[in-house]
C-alpha cells in the first residue's frame, strides 16, 4: 500500500533549522549534525497521520539560541571608512601630480580673488582665473591655469573642483580645451576625473568608486567619469562608477557558487549615468557575480535587473518597499538610497538538488532592497499553481523520497522574518510502487 504522508511539520522543522543557520555559523561549515538530528529522529505517529519529531524539536531548542528570533535590528559596522580607503587605495604619482597642480591653481585663484562670470578670450589676460558656480547643491570652481595662443583660438589647461553635498572633493582636468578667439568653446570641453575617487555612502556600509583617467591631454573620456564645461560653467557630469558592498553584508561567490576566501574581494556592481544634479542619480546597475548573505553561503543570489538610487528627490518608478519598511528606515521612500533589485534569481542550497542532477534548483524573486540596513526581500514560488501542477524539485533525504512544492522566504534588514516549505515525503518503510 502506498503511504503518502503530508509532512508539514517535518518540512517546517527543516525550515527552522535552515533559517536558524543564518545566525548559527557552526552549521554552515560542512557539519553533518543538522542532517543527523533530522534523519535519525524516531517517528511518532498520531491520530491525524501527522508525524512529530521530538528529537528535532529538542535539537532546535538547543541549537537555535544564535538565531535572531526577536527580530531586533542589528547595526552593520561601517567598513568603508576614511582609514580603509587610505590603507587600500594608492594614488598613482602622475595622478597625484595633476591633483597637486589643480589644488595649487585653486589656491592661487582664491588668494587673488581673480573670479569671472563668463569665460572669454579677454579673461585670459591674468592667469590663473576662475569661475564659481553651482551644480545642483554641489559647489563648483572652474580654473584656467595656462593658455597657449594661436591665430584663431587658444588652447587652455582647465581644472574643475567639485565639492559634493556629502563633503567629498573631486577634481577634473584637461589640457586641450579650445577657446575660439571670437568666443565660445570649440568642440566638447570634457574634463576627465583625475584618477579614481572612493566615496563612502550609506554611513560607510557601501562605497562608490568613480572611475577616472590618468591623462589630461587626450580628451578621451569613454568609460570614465568626466565633467563637461561651457563658457558659463559646468554643464553636466558623466558618471562611470562601481559600488562595493561590505563582506559583513554580502559574500561574493565564485563560478561554482563557493565563497571567495580573499577578503579584499567584494560584491560590486557597475553603473553609468549623465547627471545634472549630484543628489538626483538613478541608474541601472550590473552585478555580474553571484553572492550570498554574510554568514550563510548556501543560499545564493544572482541579479538580472537592478537600479542604484542615489537620489534625494525621487525613486525609480518600479521600486516597492516592504510593508512598514519606514519603521526600519526613516529615509524611505523619497530620500531612501540604495540598490533596488527588480528581478533576482534565488539559488537553493546544494542539499535541495533533484534526483540524478548536480544542478542546484533556483527560482525567481523580485522587489529586493540593499541599503545601509542590509538586504531585504520576499521570495516565493508555488509549483502547484503551474499548469499542470508540478513540483519545484523531487529529491531524496538519506533514502526518504520527497517533493518540494512551494517555498517562501522573507528577509528584512539581513534578518530572517518568516518562511514556509510545503511538500510531500514518502516514508522509507513503504514502497513507492505500493
Amino acid at each position: 500500500m502506498r503511504k503518502l504522508v503530508q509532512k508539514q511539520l517535518f518540512l517546517l522543522g527543516v525550515l527552522l533549522a535552515f533559517c536558524a543557520s543564518l545566525q548559527a555559523k557552526s552549521l554552515l561549515n560542512g557539519s553533518d549534525s543538522l542532517k543527523n538530528a533530522i534523519l535519525v529522529a524516531p517517528i511518532v505517529e498520531n491520530a491525524t497521520t501527522l508525524h512529530a519529531f521530538p528529537e528535532l524539536e529538542h535539537y532546535l531548542q538547543q541549537n537555535n539560541s544564535g538565531a535572531n528570533t526577536n527580530f531586533q535590528q542589528k547595526e552593520i559596522e561601517p567598513e568603508f571608512t576614511a582609514q580603509y580607503i587610505e590603507n587600500n587605495f594608492v594614488v598613482p604619482e602622475v595622478v597625484q601630480s595633476d591633483r597637486d597642480n589643480a589644488q595649487s591653481t585653486f589656491g592661487e585663484i582664491n588668494r587673488t580673488q581673480n573670479y569671472i562670470d563668463f569665460l572669454s578670450p579677454g579673461a585670459l589676460v591674468n592667469l590663473p582665473v576662475g569661475m564659481k558656480k553651482s551644480f545642483g547643491n554641489a559647489d563648483v570652481v572652474i580654473g584656467v591655469s595656462k593658455a597657449i595662443f594661436y591665430a584663431d583660438h587658444s588652447e587652455l589647461t582647465v581644472f574643475c573642483k567639485v565639492t559634493l553635498p556629502q563633503g567629498n572633493v573631486i577634481f577634473f582636468g584637461a589640457s586641450n580645451v579650445k577657446l575660439s578667439n571670437g568666443g565660445g568653446i570649440i568642440g566638447d570641453a570634457n574634463l576627465v576625473l583625475l584618477g579614481d575617487f572612493q566615496i563612502p555612502i550609506n554611513g560607510g556600509n557601501s562605497m562608490i568608486t568613480l572611475k577616472g583617467g590618468f591623462d589630461m591631454k587626450t580628451g578621451i573620456v569613454t568609460n570614465l567619469t568626466y565633467a563637461k564645461i561651457g563658457c558659463s560653467g559646468l554643464q553636466e557630469i558623466g558618471v562611470a562608477a562601481n559600488v562595493s558592498f561590505p563582506r559583513s553584508l554580502l559574500t561574493p561567490l565564485d563560478a561554482s557558487l563557493n565563497p571567495i576566501s580573499d577578503e579584499t574581494v567584494k560584491v560590486q556592481g557597475d553603473f553609468s549615468a549623465v547627471v545634472s544634479d549630484w543628489n538626483d542619480i538613478l541608474a541601472k546597475i550590473n552585478v555580474s557575480n553571484a553572492f550570498s548573505l554574510a554568514g550563510f553561503s548556501k543560499l545564493a543570489f544572482t541579479l538580472t535587473d537592478a537600479v542604484i538610487d542615489l537620489s534625494d528627490k525621487r525613486n525609480d518608478a518600479s521600486v516597492v518597499f516592504p510593508l512598514n519598511y519606514a519603521n526600519y528606515n526613516s529615509y524611505a521612500p523619497n530620500t531612501w538610497r540604495g540598490v533596488f533589485i527588480k528581478k533576482i534569481s534565488v539559488i537553493l542550497p546544494p542539499e535541495f538538488k533533484a534526483n540524478g542532477s548536480s544542478e542546484r534548483k533556483k527560482f525567481d524573486g523580485a522587489n529586493v532592497l540593499i541599503d545601509n540596513l542590509g538586504f531585504s526581500g520576499y521570495f516565493g514560488y508555488d509549483a502547484t499553481q503551474n499548469t499542470p501542477p508540478g513540483h519545484i524539485l523531487e529529491g531524496t533525504l538519506s533514502g526518504w523520497d520527497y517533493t518540494l512544492d512551494a517555498i517562501s522566504i522573507q528577509i528584512v534588514t539581513n534578518s530572517f522574518r518568516s518562511g514556509t516549505f510545503t511538500g510531500q515525503v514518502y516514508l522509507p518503510v513503504t514502497s513507492k510502487s505500493n
